[in-house]
């Protein structure tokens, strides 16, 4: 299946397949091709963490962001793990994470506040 959809893709199959490895030691964070410098409350467990292609896939993806300072919208269907692998991240590089929740509803009054005379 992985050779049809690489090929209908314009995708090699060892590319289809990557799974980037996820490396810490004492001062970073390697998660495929991107390393992420650890903070004074940083944490190395792991364990909760299932590193299935996917989820390291995103993980990589969000972790270069995080190194180029980029904002990070992530949008998908409640419960898919969305705000976990985030939350995951903050917590073994030791960085401080703001959480919000948004919906199609939200609106900027949401994200900045609002004035009530």
């Amino acid at each position: 299946v992985s050779e049809i959809v690489a090929s209908i893709w314009n995708v090699s199959v060892p590319g289809s397949l990557h799974k980037p490895p996820i490396q810490g030691c004492s001062t970073f964070l390697k998660i495929g091709r991107v390393s992420l410098p650890l903070g004074e409350t940083a944490s190395h467990d792991r364990s909760r963490f299932v590193e299935t292609r996917t989820s390291t896939r995103l993980l990589e993806k969000i972790a270069r962001s995080v190194e180029y300072n980029e904002p990070v919208l992530l949008v998908g269907e409640t419960g898919t793990g969305k705000t976990t692998l985030v939350q995951n991240l903050a917590q073994w590089i030791g960085q401080k994470l703001t959480v919000l929740n948004l919906s199609q509803q939200s609106d900027i009054v949401d994200l900045l506040g609002g004035f009530k005379p």
